[in-house]
């Protein structure tokens, strides 16, 4: 029986010790991206796959517009390597690759048969998401989400449009986790 052995990657770049942004690093023998930056982790490289992760929710409720418009999240619950954009805390994109981006809205309507729409948006104009239309049988609560499988260049933005056309009051409820973003990175494909 053979016994698997892992070696440490040394062709790594030394700790990022100085500037402000996210580099990345692709392994030529792997294909393994890997990121650092300086004061997170002490500047060591870690795998993209591995640390990734974004989460930010709405802690304030508000009325849901009647025009599609950007839900604005107001508090990063998971950023540790700062992807969120400005005060509002979409997420950029600081590597290209494949992200697993979904959303979570809980919203109190007034009348039976309000309906929301929710999509995950790139860049403000392509539309990635499924599921995006619920409807409510009574008032009350009512949960919507929605997934996406995005593929995002250096740069892009990835937001949450959201609206109720109807003009019935639709307050989405603050705190997590009811109204929330997440972002994943998966690799590059």
């Amino acid at each position: 029986m053979t016994i698997q052995t892992y070696a440490l990657i040394d062709n790594l770049p030394p700790p990022v010790t100085s500037g402000s942004g996210i580099q990345s690093f692709t392994d030529a023998m792997t294909g393994e991206v890997w990121i650092a930056k300086n004061g997170v982790y002490g500047g060591a490289w870690r795998k993209a796959r591995d640390v990734v992760h974004f989460h930010t929710y709405r802690a304030a409720a508000y009325n849901l517009p009647t025009a599609s418009a950007v839900i604005v999240f107001d508090t990063p619950w998971h950023d540790t390597w700062g992807f969120s954009a400005g005060s509002n805390y979409q997420f950029t994109a600081w590597i290209p690759g494949f992200y697993r981006v979904f959303s979570y809205l809980e919203v109190s309507v007034a009348a039976a048969g309000t309906y929301i729409q929710m999509n995950l948006m790139q860049n403000n104009a392509t539309n990635w998401s499924s599921d995006n239309y619920f409807t409510s049988r009574a008032s009350g609560g009512l949960c919507a989400r929605t997934q996406a499988l995005m593929y995002l260049s250096i740069g892009d933005l990835v937001n949450l449009h959201a609206y109720q056309p109807q003009g019935y009051p639709c307050i989405v409820s603050g705190s997590p986790p009811p109204c929330h973003l997440e972002v994943s990175y998966l690799g590059t494909g």
